[in-house]
């Protein structure tokens, strides 16, 4: 795990891949670019976390207007031998406080995709992959969480495709709004 930390007197801790941060609660820098999972910890402040890739992380933002970066190169749940039990988790985001940055590879936001009609994950990610076009993002609810789907390289197909689209899972979020998004 790569994890770099500016502006807090709070130190880095890095464990068999959990990444625990500033434990003084400052506004802290973190990227993450791993091969395997991560855990990421921002605690407190108004911190800024950008995913750069693994195959899943656990990510926690803590207190404060925290800001989770996605950039082009990143594959937050769209790698080959994806697993619905294994997806990329913001576990606090707080919507109208949060802002997902998704500017490297999504400039349209098409707000919440109706995926009502689903028996199960798999089929809202299917639902949700129809409806866009490359570029755009969308959200829809399933359970308690919300699940943000982005169409990174146009598949424009009939199936969410793990190498294609890109996924990103919020945790007990049960709306979402266009001002959550940071978008080219």
């Amino acid at each position: 795990i790569s994890v770099t930390q500016a502006g807090s007197a709070g130190t880095v801790t890095v464990m068999g891949g959990t990444a625990e941060t500033d434990p003084g609660d400052g506004a802290d820098t973190i990227t993450v670019d791993v091969d395997g999972g991560a855990a990421i910890y921002g605690n407190g402040g108004d911190d800024l976390i950008t995913w750069v890739g693994g195959v899943s992380a656990e990510i926690y933002g803590g207190g404060g207007a925290d800001v989770f970066v996605f950039g082009a190169g990143a594959v937050f749940g769209a790698q080959p031998d994806f697993d619905l039990g294994e997806d990329n988790t913001i576990n606090d985001f707080a919507s109208g406080e949060d802002q997902l940055d998704l500017s490297a590879f999504a400039s349209a936001f098409t707000g919440q995709v109706d995926v009502s009609s689903a028996a199960d994950l798999a089929e809202a990610l299917d639902i949700a992959a129809e409806a866009l076009a490359e570029g755009e993002v969308g959200w829809f609810a399933f359970g308690a969480d919300a699940y943000v789907v982005a169409d990174v390289a146009g598949t424009d197909g009939a199936t969410f495709d793990a190498t294609e689209d890109q996924v990103i899972h919020l945790r007990d979020v049960a709306s979402l709004s266009s001002g959550d998004f940071i978008l080219a």
